[in-house]
This record gives structure tokens, C-alpha cells and sequence, in this order.
């Protein structure tokens, strides 16, 4: 994976599936955020997943868009979950079900490690994790 964040939501992703006791087929699983690649590994389906929890709202809005053209509905047919709560996730049709980052505090965790950084140069790094919220919309039915 190219990016530190999507690999932490993927190991997340598999350990909340591992917890639930819910097979993840790795097959099922598409690792890009290239929208032709994403259509071919839909088109190659056999049978669609039930879900796509997809690493951001963006690689969403190419899931969604290459299931309208195999003339599938979500939530009818297939679920749908982004990650970001973008805005461009209460303007689709229907709007995603996301999970929302409160860029406020991550921003200001930020701000507080760089200058703690500048002052104490010496201190090891960290990794902070903020809290994030589910929120519903119209692409599961609930």
C-alpha cells in the first residue's frame, strides 16, 4: 500500500473482521485507488461482495460509479462505505455512509507535536490516533 494511513485502516479493517469472527476473502479486496483497475476487479466478479468498506470517500465515489454502470444499486445490491467524510460524500446519490476525521483536533495534535518537536529535538517520535465517527447515510440501509 502507498500511503502509512490506508495501510493502518486496512490492518484495522482485517482485525475488526478478525474479532467478529468474519471471513475476509482476500480476493474480495481491491488495493488501488486506480478507477479503470477498480472497474476491471469489479467486472471480474463472479458474485459482488456484499460490502465495499473502502480506504477513503474518493476511491468510493469510483466504486459506486463502476457499480451504476454493471447496473447495480446501492444499498439494494451492494453496501457502500468511504472514509474522510468529504464533501463529496453527501452529494452523491445516494450519499455515502463515511467515516468522519475531526480534522480540527488532528490538526491541532499536529501543531502540538511539531513545536514540541522544535523545542525538544531529542524527544522520540509519536504516533497520535484520534477519535473517528461513523456516519450513516444512504449507501447501507441503516
Amino acid at each position: 500500500m502507498h500511503c502509512q494511513s490506508f495501510y493502518e485502516r486496512y490492518t484495522s479493517f482485517r482485525c475488526s473482521m478478525f474479532m467478529e469472527e468474519a471471513p475476509v476473502l482476500e480476493t474480495d479486496c481491491i488495493r488501488t485507488n486506480d478507477s479503470s483497475e477498480i472497474g476491471e476487479r469489479l467486472s471480474a466478479f463472479d458474485t459482488l461482495p456484499d460490502i465495499f468498506i473502502c480506504a477513503n470517500d474518493f476511491i468510493a465515489l469510483d466504486v459506486m460509479y463502476h457499480l451504476k454502470e454493471m447496473k447495480k444499486n446501492v444499498p439494494e445490491d451492494v453496501w457502500l462505505c468511504g472514509f474522510d467524510d468529504s464533501p463529496e460524500s453527501r452529494i452523491l446519490s445516494p450519499n455515502l455512509t463515511t467515516v468522519h476525521i475531526h480534522t480540527q483536533i488532528m490538526a491541532y495534535a499536529a501543531a502540538h507535536l511539531l513545536s514540541t518537536r522544535i523545542r525538544e529535538p531529542h524527544l522520540d517520535y509519536r504516533t497520535v490516533y484520534t477519535e473517528t465517527e461513523l456516519i450513516y447515510r444512504g449507501s447501507t440501509p441503516f
